[in-house]
């Protein structure tokens, strides 16, 4: 099972108005976990996450669950190194039945000991993500140059942005879920390396997706 709430917290990488919708869907779906009048549902994007905004939060999960799980669902585009500690603080001693999911462009950007605390999702379960989408990762990885400049075009024309988002990211789940040992070593590093270059940009409001999936396409190494 992908969420069993054995953790308090996970942590996300991703674009958050696609992974919420996600997230959301599942947890109503295999938990019936409710978000429509929920007083234990809290949600929230934050371009640039500060230490206010974490003590808000830090008060929020202390209070007493009213139903059965309290859930945080947040979302940052950045975060400053004292809310990061104000986060780290609460995580080391969560409150019963609180569970917390943070979605980040860049889940490496944060401080290692912030990291240590979270359980790491992958968001690539069929029950998550769009089938249509996990077929599109799949045909794209193992296609030749030739083939994946064609797809690119297609997925520009038919997809919003935050979808040619959500595939670089679901592209990204898929390497890291396979693993070094699965693909081999050379592979892994190779194919990290070149999505470490496109997610470093793809969230920025001026970037062109065309040019980043075009570069993406020429430097991810081919898995069969």
């Amino acid at each position: 099972m992908l969420i069993d709430f054995s953790h308090h917290a996970y942590l996300i990488s991703g674009d958050f108005s696609v992974l919420k919708v996600q997230l959301v869907t599942y947890l109503k779906n295999e938990y019936n976990i409710e978000i429509q009048g929920n007083p234990d549902f809290f949600s929230e994007h934050y371009e640039r996450f500060g230490i206010d905004d974490g003590r808000s939060i830090r008060v929020m999960q202390s209070r007493k669950t009213l139903v059965d799980k309290q859930i945080f669902i947040i979302g940052f585009d950045a975060i400053t190194r004292e809310a990061q500690n104000a986060l780290l603080k609460m995580f080391e001693e969560p409150n019963p039945d609180t569970y917390f999911f943070v979605i980040t462009p860049i889940a490496g950007s944060l401080l290692p000991t912030l990291q240590s605390r979270f359980e790491k999702l992958i968001l690539t379960d069929e029950k998550i993500l769009d089938k249509g989408l996990m077929e599109s990762v799949h045909k794209f990885i193992t296609a030749d140059t030739g083939e994946r400049l064609a797809d690119i075009e297609t997925l520009l024309k038919e997809e919003s942005k935050s979808q040619s988002v959500q595939f670089v990211h679901a592209i990204e789940a898929y390497v890291v879920q396979k693993g070094r040992n699965v693909l081999g070593d050379a592979i892994y590093t190779d194919a990290l390396k070149s999505l470490a270059e496109i997610t470093k940009y793809i969230h920025d409001q001026s970037a062109s997706h065309k040019l980043l999936l075009e570069h993406l396409a020429l430097t991810l190494p081919r898995i069969e």
